[in-house]
């Protein structure tokens, strides 16, 4: 395992805002694999369970590539945890006109960062 270590982190001189985050997730995922760390937890609160449920959707019967779920995935889970926070989903409780008006605001917090 020594000899791999280099192949994944990149000398970094000074603050780079997100650039060791990909080289450490794959250390750690060469890690998981070769079991020397426990493998990452699994969320099972309801929102995160959901949030499976539909990237299995968009995968299996849409087809859409992983960056577009990714993007559908994070937008529909804070529409989904404003509504319902960390307990149970109810679906049929849920309009279009909810997320119509949910977006808006979503997206000027969003501008404003």
């Amino acid at each position: 395992m020594h000899q791999r270590v280099p192949d994944y982190i990149e000398p970094v001189s000074g603050y780079r805002r997100n650039h060791s985050r990909s080289p450490l997730g794959h250390l750690l995922n060469m890690l998981r694999a070769i079991e020397l760390i426990p493998p990452k937890p699994i969320d099972m609160l309801p929102v995160a369970v959901e949030l499976r449920r539909f990237d299995d959707y968009l995968l299996q019967a849409r087809g859409f590539a992983r960056s577009t779920r990714e993007t559908s995935i994070r937008i529909v889970g804070r529409f989904l945890r404003d509504k319902f926070n960390d307990g149970a989903i109810n679906l049929s409780t849920l309009t279009p006109h909810m997320f119509v008006i949910f977006l808006p605001h979503r997206l000027m917090s969003i501008e404003h960062r």
